[in-house]
């Protein structure tokens, strides 16, 4: 049976992607259907990366920690390295090796090593096993519920919200299904998952990594509950029209590169950013959004006194 995999490369010269793309194809004779895309921070089967660069290295630190399948680049080939100049057929086999010895996997995707997530929290979103599989994220003295369904984050008290947000991205979480968690952690206090997301990412913001890319919103997030968030709706509004990197994100929507990257990384954990290359040029003619889309950003904009044009 043919395994769907996705490839995420982050810094790898033009001329190595070229030879990565062919191996690729040599993939789909045997068992894997390959899929290469950008490295957007997002947890994938495995990550190749130039190390000789400082973006392939920081790519490499955020998966590393993780417990994600990396394969390195490196005109140095010292160790578990390859070269950039390593022919198609050798390449052909290490994706292969590389492949085969990937995690467990549920519903075609690598399942985390153990329960618990060094990177923090949001490595509970980053994980591609989440699914829609109700969960309790336990760090501590402090629990979190996330009931997927109502897309909603539930705790005991304010107490393990402002923990959860403070430690976000920087303790390890306990992950759980197990009932004693999921009720003891459930009480009255809730958030939905994107303002959660939103508000943790930015409580974060100087701990995040810099996004490579441009992006675009697929989807309006819920911030129904979000706090003090009128850049932040600047933000949502500029994604939803079209495509920015983070620094042209940040300039136009005057806030600073930190809090730009913060709300791409909420939103790509949430599953809402479409990524494409930073050089891709905007097609000329688009489809028009759904008019209650474009409804509620109307709204949004008169509530807020803002101006998207």
């Amino acid at each position: 049976m043919t395994k769907k995999v996705v490839i995420s490369t982050a810094a790898v010269p033009q001329e190595f992607e070229r030879r990565l793309v062919m191996a690729s194809r040599l993939l789909a004779a045997s068992e894997f259907e390959v899929t290469l895309q950008p490295w957007d921070g997002s947890r994938h089967e495995l990550l190749v990366a130039d190390i000789d660069d400082a973006y392939g290295r920081a790519a490499v630190n955020v998966a590393a920690r993780r417990g994600d399948t990396i394969l390195r680049l490196s005109h140095d080939r010292a160790g578990a390295v390859v070269a950039h100049d390593v022919q198609i057929a050798e390449l052909t086999h290490v994706l292969r090796k590389s492949l085969g010895e990937m995690p467990a996997t549920k519903n075609g995707h690598a399942h985390p090593r153990g329960v618990h997530q060094p990177g923090g929290l949001l490595d509970v979103w980053q994980a591609p096993w989440r699914g829609g599989e109700d969960f309790a994220a336990v760090s501590g003295a402090f629990t979190l519920v996330v009931r997927r369904k109502q897309s909603r984050v539930v705790a005991r008290s304010h107490a393990d919200l402002a923990a959860a947000r403070t430690r976000f991205t920087r303790e390890t979480w306990t992950i759980t299904t197990d009932a004693l968690h999921m009720d003891a952690g459930a009480g009255d206090l809730w958030q939905s998952v994107d303002a959660f997301l939103i508000e943790s990412c930015v409580a974060n913001e100087n701990d995040l990594p810099p996004l490579e890319g441009a992006f675009r919103l697929d989807a309006w997030p819920d911030t129904g509950t979000l706090h003090d968030g009128e850049d932040l709706l600047r933000i949502a509004a500029a994604l939803t029209k079209r495509t920015h990197t983070v620094a042209e994100l940040a300039l136009r929507c005057r806030v600073g590169n930190a809090r730009a990257n913060a709300f791409c990384w909420a939103a790509s954990a949430g599953g809402l950013l479409a990524a494409q290359s930073a050089n891709a040029k905007e097609p000329r003619k688009r489809e028009a959004a759904a008019p209650g889309a474009l409804s509620i950003v109307a709204r949004l904009a008169r509530r807020f006194g803002l101006n998207f044009g």
